[in-house]
């Protein structure tokens, strides 16, 4: 627990440089001095210090060593010119070398003639061309100076910043004309109010949107059941060039709330972070199921988070309640976050140790006393508002607790995250079946039918393995998202009026690239058991064959000489090759697409959509090779997806009925926590606080506001909204199936960081089986585990197990890179393709 706002990020001190300047000599002629780059050199015209004169324009020689003194980084032997640690002025410094386009965090990220900022089109910053200012050159954005040099005051200088970014400038420094965020009351002195501020037509605008504690029922509009998101703050004119959070308020007012919430409560004064208690068996803070029926009262883990800090979208003094990890709630369900007398105020707290004293019990505020009342309060604009906290008053009822008891509360009703998701496999069944054409079975000079298929990004035809045959052909897929792709601006949704059960019509059908791999050999008698697999981000329709999976599931080691194989099929997943139409930017910018809120929620449910597709087609795949056909066996089918295409598999496996096993490679959960933490292929972790206009790299944590709503409006394509259903597929009263499911988990992945991985693991319940080798994450490790799910007579195996990369390997990557992990892999999907729950490990 904090005792402060976050550090701010110091409003930069500048040096500005001497411009070139002119004065009289002996002789009588001027002489000018300090010219800047490019600049007409000559005698008595010289340029400024760490440029030279040659062939009469000054120039950066590009030889200064790193830990010399510069200015921009021309004069660099790296091409990096950064801030000294400390000091004033700046030094070169050694560079990444990252290429145009490349994602990036500072400067020194990038390679020579590029900076680190902003390309207008994503929310995260990359590498773009340096600016042609030099020193105290005319600018507006820190782009159109020289690397180096950043613009303060509409003229580029170098900047001193309080400490060295550890990847040097970074691509926004916020200046003195920054955005301050949220306008917000001082602390009141005395008795402090436990703020729920009900929102009235003609309330005066204000940024103070979390005076009434969010999310919350009595914030919707009785008669639109609409949330006014119109007070909360956000940048207008941010770093990155555009407005990006305003199109997620307009999107998220009628939405019913997220599954994960991050809940808000205010004080309007300082108070005692020590009188906030969550333990217990009779806890002054609870998160309570206030939904009528057998859950009523249940009381469910939670984590806090106390500060008398703030940051520029939330005011002083808050409190945030999450739900315990990997817990979502359920859909549907009405919760409370009650929080009981025993808060006090802080009106003296010592600079040292931070604790307070001479503080007083925080008082109820005056709306929050009305929808505890019995009957309906006199002021009509509370109407809504006490009708939505009946929940809380029949718990008060039960609980035979009084009124005046509780201090604070939040009421709010959960929707269903998979209302649109849990259509798609219907939606794929009622559409027309997916058809393959153009098959070519693949070998040295073979044109594959597949769209920017060339050597230079192997998509062509590979010339052959020794231990499967590879067959290219175009199927014909439904698509349920609007618009044009890659839906970077607008497009990308999927329309979902109808009822639960009603299918939803594709827009188009699409021909997408796809590559099946067939082991050497004798099929069994029944045909190939059929692996589909969905590569990760950055990948493509031959990645199983790139990455290794393929061969590991043609040939599973089962011991004692025994093998058995798959026939493993692959698309390009969503928004990868010509599933871009004709864009060329990076598929990591386009699936996670957090520019467009339709892209950042639909891209995933497409990709699910997908796999109901290529189910469907499994059913009546044959594959003609000359005079042969080669029989696969669509009652046996598996799953394996990684990364993104393990996003997408969650999303897909908790509707399907067909799929008898499942690995979910570098899976993750928890949209916020992979803002806070992952720093690969892109480094969002250190972009967040830029791209949220921020005040500095500390100011944003799994409790900052936009991230919770960021969650509210992923849910939908969360893979935690999901896990459960991953493994015990829901039906009308009991599971309609069990589904073995192995997550593998890689020490030290930095695309999806641990922490991320056990949010899947613990809402899915998979047991641990060890070695354990990520410290203070999990304990309890079983040394394996089989059948570890039962329903009724099925039982299924659901597990994960951790593995360590090799040397200069990400984490990522272990299922491919391990030998233990991809004998696990190709064991645990064969035996659960033969109706089996698997040992892990055999």
């Amino acid at each position: 627990m904090r005792l402060a706002s976050l550090l701010r990020f110091a409003s930069p001190l500048v040096l500005f440089l001497v411009p070139a300047c002119s004065g009289a000599t002996a002789s009588g002629f001027d002489e000018v001095k300090d010219i800047g780059l490019g600049g007409a050199c000559g005698e008595r015209m010289t340029c400024r210090a760490g440029l030279s004169c040659v062939g009469d324009v000054c120039a950066a020689a590009g030889t200064t060593a790193d830990g010399a003194p510069c200015t921009i980084g021309a004069e660099c032997v790296s091409g990096v010119c950064g801030p000294r640690v400390g000091a004033a002025g700046a030094a070169c410094t050694a560079s990444a070398g990252g290429a145009e386009g490349a994602s990036c965090a500072g400067d020194a990220d990038c390679g020579k003639g590029l900076r680190c900022g902003f390309d207008g089109t994503s929310f995260f910053p990359k590498c773009v061309k340096e600016g042609s200012k030099d020193v105290l050159g005319d600018c507006t954005k820190s782009s159109e100076c020289l690397q180096g040099l950043v613009c303060t005051g509409n003229r580029c200088v170098t900047p001193v910043l309080p400490e060295a970014p550890a990847h040097g400038t970074p691509p926004y420094i916020p200046g003195p004309t920054a955005w301050a965020g949220a306008t917000c009351p001082e602390n009141v002195k005395g008795d402090i109010t436990a703020l729920f501020q009900v929102p009235r037509t003609g309330d005066a605008p204000h940024t103070d949107f979390y005076r009434l504690p969010f999310p919350n029922d009595a914030a919707r509009n009785k008669t639109t059941g609409k949330v006014s998101l119109a007070n909360h703050p956000h940048d207008p004119n941010p770093p990155m060039g555009f407005d990006a959070l305003k199109p997620y308020l307009d999107a998220l007012e009628p939405e019913p709330f997220g599954v994960f919430p991050s809940v808000f409560f205010r004080f309007d004064g300082d108070f005692d972070f020590e009188t906030v208690q969550v333990g217990g068996d009779d806890p002054q803070t609870r998160l309570v199921d206030l939904t009528a029926g057998a859950d009523f009262g249940r009381r469910l883990g939670l984590s806090i988070f106390l500060t008398n800090g703030r940051n520029r979208y939330i005011c002083q003094n808050y409190v945030v309640v999450h739900p315990g990890r990997g817990g979502p709630l359920t859909p549907g369900h009405t919760y409370g976050v009650l929080m009981r007398k025993g808060p006090t105020s802080c009106p003296t707290r010592d600079k040292t140790t931070g604790k307070c004293s001479g503080g007083s019990l925080a008082k109820q505020h005056p709306d929050f006393a009305s929808l505890l009342a019995t009957s309906k309060p006199a002021d009509v604009a509370l109407d809504g508002a006490w009708e939505s906290y009946k929940p809380l008053r029949d718990w008060l009822t039960k609980e035979g607790k009084k009124a005046d008891d509780l201090l604070v509360a939040s009421v709010f009703t959960v929707g269903d995250p998979g209302r649109v998701a849990s259509r798609l496999r219907a939606s794929v069944r009622a559409a027309a079946a997916p058809k393959a054409e153009g098959w070519v079975k693949c070998a040295e000079g073979v044109k594959s039918p597949c769209p920017q298929a060339d050597a230079a990004d192997k998509r062509a035809c590979g010339t052959g393995d020794s231990d499967f045959d590879e067959y290219h052909a175009l199927v014909d897929l439904p698509i349920f998202q609007g618009g044009a792709a890659p839906y970077l601006k607008e497009g990308g949704a999927i329309a979902s009026t109808g009822g639960p059960t009603e299918a939803i019509a594709p827009v188009r059908t699409e021909k997408v690239c796809m590559a099946v791999t067939v082991p050497k050999g004798a099929a069994p008698a029944g045909g190939w058991p059929i692996a589909i697999y969905a590569h990760g981000t950055g990948g493509s329709f031959r990645s199983h064959i790139l990455d290794g999976s393929a061969r590991i599931l043609s040939k599973i080691d089962l011991g004692g000489g025994a093998t058995a194989g798959f026939a493993v099929i692959g698309i390009d997943q969503v928004q990868h090759g010509p599933r871009r139409g004709d864009s060329k930017m990076s598929p990591n910018d386009l699936f996670f697409n957090f520019v467009n809120p339709a892209a950042a929620r639909f891209n995933a449910q497409q990709g699910a959509a997908d796999q109901h597709a290529l189910v469907r087609l499994a059913e009546s795949l044959s594959i003609v090779d000359g005079a042969t056909t080669i029989k696969l066996d669509p009652t046996n089918v598996v799953y394996w997806g990684h990364s993104q295409g393990a996003t997408e598999g969650a999303i897909f496996l908790a509707s399907d009925t067909s799929v008898k096993g499942a690995v979910l490679s570098g899976q993750g959960a928890t949209l916020m926590d992979s803002l806070t933490t992952k720093t690969s292929p892109v480094n969002i972790k250190d972009a967040m606080w830029i791209a949220l206009s921020e005040s500095g790299p500390k100011s944003v944590d799994a409790n900052h506001p936009v991230l919770g709503l960021l969650q509210w409006w992923a849910d939908p394509a969360d893979p935690l909204s999901y896990a459960r259903a991953t493994v015990v597929v829901p039906g009308a009263t009991t599971p309609t199936l069990l589904r073995n499911v192995f997550q593998p988990m890689g020490k030290g992945d930095t695309f999806t960081p641990p922490a991320v991985q056990a949010n899947f693991a613990i809402a899915a319940g998979l047991a641990f089986v060890g070695p354990n080798l990520i410290a203070d994450l999990f304990a309890g490790e079983l040394a394996s585990a089989q059948g570890n799910v039962t329903a009724g007579s099925m039982k299924a195996t659901a597990a994960f197990r951790q593995y360590a990369p090799p040397s200069g390997r990400d984490g990522h990557f272990v299922a491919f890179d391990d030998t233990q992990a991809r004998t696990d892999v190709g064991r645990f999907l064969l035996r659960s393709s033969r109706g089996e729950a698997p040992k892990l490990p055999e």
